[in-house]
């Protein structure tokens, strides 16, 4: 997906690929709770691919974007810094 990532910005704008990663996410949880055989999760795995690579897109060219000239470094690392800050919170809070 990010070797395609010109032509998706081109296609289709940041908040319809966040759409398309949440989309797939939910998808792909509620079809993780109807497994019974631990070995299907092998054939829903590929949708963290779309799920990760639409979100992160997404949010470098939105920061990308919103960042004044010069500052586009600085954005990409706030970016990355607030989501590792909610990656922390969750894992501690559960």
């Amino acid at each position: 997906i990010f070797h395609y990532s010109d032509v998706l910005l081109k296609k289709y704008n940041n908040h319809q690929l966040m759409t398309a990663s949440c989309v797939a996410y939910i998808f792909r949880v509620i079809w993780y709770t109807s497994f019974t055989n631990p070995w299907m999760i092998l054939l829903v795995e590929p949708l963290h691919g779309v799920t990760f690579a639409c979100k992160a897109l997404a949010a470098v060219h939105y920061a990308a974007e919103l960042a004044p000239e010069g500052l586009q470094t600085s954005a990409q690392g706030l970016s990355n810094t607030i989501q590792s800050l909610g990656v922390i919170t969750g894992s501690m809070l559960g």
